[in-house]
């Protein structure tokens, strides 16, 4: 069984909001069931966030890659860049070489931001169950008085 226990603190204006789903998907030793979650996790006057899948990619040629899937509605009239921080897994933090979020949403605009957690040579791809845990960092280039992070905790 998947739970994601997924919350919002803005740094802004300090207010909590806090979702959590059930999903009864089997999880095998080996693989990740690429999971379809639609789940909106955060709606506030600056943005709307939907969690929209988990994808366990493991591909001969490229390796393996986990991905967790954002659709990312920026309310606002500048652009957004997204990142992911602080990422750890079963409580163990994750070298930043092996992690990736990029996306720049326009104003107004909506788009997918993913976390990819990738294999590469050099460094140890983790095992993917247990907690993933990491903050979600939205920042804007032309406003530097616009910043918010979001926790998010999926137990795997």
């Amino acid at each position: 069984m998947i739970k994601l226990f997924l919350c919002m603190n803005l740094l802004l204006s300090p207010s909590i909001c806090e979702c959590s789903i059930d999903k009864n998907t089997e999880v095998t030793e080996d693989v990740l069931a690429n999971v379809p979650i639609n789940e909106v996790i955060v709606d506030n006057e600056n943005v709307k966030i939907t969690l929209l899948e988990i994808v366990n990619i493991d591909d001969t040629e490229k390796g393996k890659e986990f991905q967790i899937k954002f659709d990312i509605e920026n309310k606002t009239d500048f652009i957004i860049g997204t990142d992911a921080q602080k990422v750890s897994i079963n409580e163990e933090i994750i070298d930043e070489t092996i992690i990736m979020m990029t996306g720049d949403i326009e104003a107004g605009k909506t788009g997918v931001s993913t976390v990819r957690i990738m294999e590469l040579d050099g460094f140890e791809f983790p095992e993917i169950k247990g907690d993933i845990e990491f903050e979600i960092f939205l920042f804007s280039w032309k406003n530097f008085d616009y910043e918010e992070r979001i926790p998010i905790n999926i137990e795997l």
